[in-house]
This record gives structure tokens, sequence and C-alpha cells, in this order.
């Protein structure tokens, strides 16, 4: 933490209600540099997906997507209860 807030990219607020407590934040730099690395990130996943996966594949991946959507939003509370 303490490296990031070298660097500018969060800050650390106390608590109003709890002194004791400090609320990290992203400053205006953190945020801007999260959504460049993210808008990157989404940049590099879409020329990959155009090079290799093949547009018979599409329809395949758009499967398998949502299934790792549901994978990754399952909640193993509500599982094991069934």
């Amino acid at each position: 933490m303490a490296t990031l807030k070298d660097a500018g990219l969060v800050r650390g607020d106390r608590d109003a209600s709890d002194g004791r407590k400090v609320l990290i934040s992203a400053t205006e730099t953190g945020r801007e540099l999260f959504l460049s690395l993210l808008r990157s990130r989404k940049a590099w996943l879409a020329e990959v997906i155009d090079t290799v996966v093949e547009a018979d594949q599409r329809a395949a991946l758009d499967t398998a997507i949502e299934l790792l959507e549901r994978l990754a939003g399952a909640d193993l509370r509500l599982a094991a209860t069934r």
C-alpha cells in the first residue's frame, strides 16, 4: 500500500465515524491508470480473439464465455442447500 501511496495512486482518509479506520481510495491518477490498463487489456483480448479464433468458432466461444460468466457468478452457498 505504501508503494501505491508514494506513487500517488491511492490515498488514505480517516473514517469519520471511527477514527481507528483508514479508508483507502484511488486518486484521480490511480483511477486513470486503472482505466487505461483495463482498456489495454480489452484491446489485447479483442486482438487475440480476432487473430486466433476462426469465424466458425465464434459461436462456441460465445457459449464458453456465457458458461464462464455463470461459473464466476455462482454462489456455492446456495448450491449447497439444494
